[in-house]
């Protein structure tokens, strides 16, 4: 586990102190060892700089960037290979000896023996930086789940990129302008998914994708793996929650190889129990847990908050694990921990759970813990969001005849703000829409008329606007099957690849540790693609055939729990200690001197977030304060650097 990043010119140089600044900026990443790789001499010039946090093989024989023996093929990587050993017996028992036992080398010369075809090969989480001289080329690859970061630029002669976006704004020298596209979608998603990013010039690589610079400046992306429902019915519940059970089994065992301590995120949920109690028994030591706990001075939020920390330790206490929690203070740590965390982040994210993240990680760290494993991918994988049963409700629904007469006069009679007013009004501006209008009218922070005051771009995008160019792609591969498996699909490519996997993966190496998502396996993610809505959620219960699978287990009582969101508590801290923290950092002062959103439109939008309850109201506020913080913090990041011209700038049309 580690980061990297590097510069490669065509027809040019690189700067060396340059590449190790990049290789600097990155430490808490890689804090076990750092080196650079430079090459002048033949048509690219090519610079790398990677930090190692060790896992695999704690010896120097894992130091990175790493060469082949005959110095054509030099790699800076960033993950872990979980069918590494598989992998390596294929590779040992042909052409191939070996200096260590990290996976680095593993990665290395399966690329020299199967070149980008061996992405496909690959179970695991990774990003990586490949120079091979032979084909006069450099090579970036991405995971196909997008566990792994990896942000790049080019101006077609210089290709820079990093794990980090941070790394390129502060050490490659691109000033840090915002991108239009970008802001767009974080105000539409509450994140910035791929390949867009915040800033104009800089890009996500796709996850299951690879780039190609040669030295002719030829610049190509290539995509090795897409995310498709392929629904097949035919295995019936018995045995899909068979090949559940084991294929997670398998999972989490192959997860759990490590040369240094193991330790699972703790809920005390579903998710997070499962991946518990199957870790408990892979070990013969007991198993190292960390949850957390909200404590309020101004705010009842223990009774609802404070639940998972209890079911945690129930948990840990049957699993008899060896269990630590972190207390969170919403009296005075909050504002400072927003603060300090949101550059961390990179891009801004519209909830707070990365602040639990941080601090159960950081927990784990100081008790000797570099690798930790979470529950993160479940609910995607197997229908445990409300919404994606609703999708299959309302796909039936729509098959009543009269119901587009019917439903304005139920939203009319029913009482004012009740449940069955809002499910007719919903249903009702759903009906005839394009999966992209549903999705859009399903899942957006801010509506499009919304973001346009905000930002004040009215251009037609040119054509399609971002969000069409995110989500039409993935719509493609759940053609033939339910509304429900297509939110569902929506939900894995981008709620999960976009949004959960940045905020863990950032928080974690943030404490210099390495976080594991065995619910995104490979073969996890292949079986449950196969499954159809019904065989995962029968009978529209969430989750049932996860259930069904480990019911042995999971103890009763949280089998009985209702469905929590992993989060921290933001609506409370809204009504409570954060409500004049947030209204001062989204003060019009503030916001005119960012220069992101209108002062004006956001205060109208804000003027109804004073709410008891977690709504899109509450959504919206944290969306725009995260926003403003991430402003805030990345001029202030680029300041301390000593670097001039550091305001972030807004513009108004990416055209």
């Amino acid at each position: 586990m580690c980061g990297f990043g590097g510069v490669v010119h065509v027809g040019g140089g690189v700067d060396p102190q340059l590449i190790r600044r990049m290789g600097d900026s990155l430490v808490h990443r890689g804090p076990d060892q750092g080196g650079t790789y430079i090459s002048q001499e033949g048509p690219l010039g090519v610079g790398l700089a990677a930090r190692r946090l060790s896992i695999l093989d704690l010896s120097p024989a894992g130091n990175q960037p790493m060469e082949t023996a005959d110095g054509t093929i030099c790699i800076a990587y960033n993950g872990e290979l979980y069918n590494e050993p598989e992998l390596r017996g294929e590779l040992e028992g042909g052409t191939y000896t070996y200096r260590s036992r990290s996976d680095t080398e593993t990665v290395l010369y399966a690329y020299e023996a199967h070149g980008p075809a061996a992405f496909n090969r690959f179970n695991g989480m990774f990003a990586l930086a490949i120079y091979d001289r032979r084909r006069e080329h450099v090579l970036l690859a991405r995971d196909r789940m997008g566990i792994k970061p990896l942000y790049y630029s080019w101006d077609g002669r210089r290709l820079a990129f990093a794990s980090e976006l941070r790394t390129l704004v502060q050490e490659a020298g691109l000033d840090p302008v915002i991108d239009a596209d970008g802001l767009d979608l974080y105000l539409a998603c509450g994140y910035v998914p791929s390949p867009y990013s915040l800033i104009r010039g800089i890009r996500k690589l796709l996850p299951g994708t690879y780039l190609t610079v040669d030295a002719r400046g030829r610049l190509e992306v290539h995509q090795f793996w897409s995310p498709r429902s392929q629904s097949d019915a035919r295995l019936s519940r018995a045995a899909a929650a068979e090949a559940v059970h084991e294929t997670i089994y398998g999972a989490v065992r192959r997860q759990m190889r490590s040369d240094v301590p193991v330790g699972v995120l703790l809920s005390g949920g579903v998710d997070s129990t499962i991946i518990a109690a199957v870790a408990a028994q892979q070990t013969h030591q007991p198993l190292n847990t960390f949850s957390i706990a909200f404590s309020s001075t101004t705010s009842p939020i223990e009774k609802m908050y404070n639940a998972d920390a209890h079911f945690a330790r129930r948990v840990a206490d049957e699993l008899g694990a060896s269990h630590q929690e972190v207390i969170c203070d919403d009296s005075d740590d909050i504002p400072d921990l927003l603060r300090q965390l949101i550059v961390g982040l990179d891009e801004p994210v519209w909830e707070a759970s990365f602040l639990s993240i941080y601090l159960m990680s950081r927990l784990a760290r100081r008790n000797g813990v570099k690798v930790l494993l979470t529950g993160d991918g479940a609910d995607e994988l197997f229908a445990g969001y409300p919404w994606i049963a609703a999708a299959w409700r309302q796909e039936r629904y729509e098959r009543l005849p009269f119901l587009s007469s019917v439903l304005p006069i139920v939203a009319r009679l029913a009482t004012d703000g009740s449940s069955l007013q809002m499910h007719a009004r919903n249903l009702q501006s759903i009906l005839g829409q394009s999966a992209l209008n549903r999705y859009e009218l399903s899942q957006s922070v801010f509506s499009a008329a919304e973001r346009r005051a905000l930002t004040g771009r009215q251009d037609t995008y040119l054509g399609r606007g971002p969000l069409a160019q995110v989500v039409e792609p993935i719509l493609a591969g759940a053609q033939g099957c339910s509304r429900a498996d297509e939110v569902a699909l929506l939900d894995l490519a981008l709620w999960l690849r976009e949004h959960f996997n940045q905020r863990l993966d950032r928080m974690t190496m943030l404490t210099s540790v390495e976080a594991r998502v065995p619910f995104q396996d490979n073969a996890v993610v292949d079986l449950a693609l196969r499954l159809p809505f019904l065989t995962k959620a029968w009978a529209c219960q969430p989750k049932k055939l996860l259930k069904d699978a480990f019911q042995k287990e999971i103890p009763d009582f949280v089998l009985g729990r209702p469905k929590r969101p992993f989060a921290a508590p933001m609506w409370a801290w809204q009504t409570a200690a954060l409500r004049t923290f947030a209204y001062e950092t989204l003060a019009p002062e503030r916001l005119e001197a960012s220069g992101l959103v209108d002062p004006a439109a956001a205060q109208h939008l804000l003027s109804a977030t004073a709410s008891p309850h977690q709504d899109r109201r509450t959504f919206k506020l944290w969306t725009l304060l995260m926003l403003q913080l991430w402003a805030e913090g990345f001029q202030a990041s680029r300041s301390s650097e000593g670097v001039q011209g550091c305001t972030v700038t807004r513009v108004a049309s990416a055209g």
